[in-house]
């Protein structure tokens, strides 16, 4: 039952250091791609964790095999997370916004322009982008400027 106990604790600071590492390097570094800063804390979060969890839990494990397949699998989930993390989260995000663009337009009856629907998000790239996918997909209409 320790060695259960000490795995999810292991497993704990994957998470933990991973999500520590990747904010300090998207804090202090912003011009990194996101993506790189993420492989790189992934990396980096797993090797401290591999390391540290060798100094202060391999000793307190049944046996050093078990301590070995703990650190493998915590090693394994935290990779596999910091994936799902990378990708589903930046997607979800965005699909989230589209959302809430269509429903924006949805609740003004005469339309927007550009510069009024601009006003709501932060990023122009992002409006400009998903205008013009639902133009294209004729989720919304174009009338002189106006979008409905």
């Amino acid at each position: 039952m320790a060695d259960i106990r000490l795995f999810f604790l292991m497993l704990l600071l994957h998470a933990i250091s991973f999500l520590a590492l990747h904010f300090i390097v998207l804090w202090f570094a912003t011009r990194i791609d996101p993506l790189v800063s993420l492989a790189a804390t992934s990396m980096a979060s797993i090797i401290f964790v591999s390391l540290l969890s060798y100094y202060l839990f391999s000793s307190r494990f049944s046996t050093f095999d078990s301590f070995a397949v703990s650190m493998l699998g915590t090693a394994f989930a935290s990779f596999f997370g910091s994936l799902l993390y990378s990708f589903l989260g930046p997607l979800t995000a965005d699909r989230s916004l589209g959302s809430h663009l269509i429903t924006l337009l949805a609740k003004i009856d005469t339309g927007c322009s550009f510069d009024e629907i601009s006003r709501h998000f932060e990023s122009k790239l992002f409006i400009e982008k998903r205008i013009d996918e639902y133009l294209k997909a004729k989720i919304i209409v174009d009338k002189g400027g106006v979008l409905f």
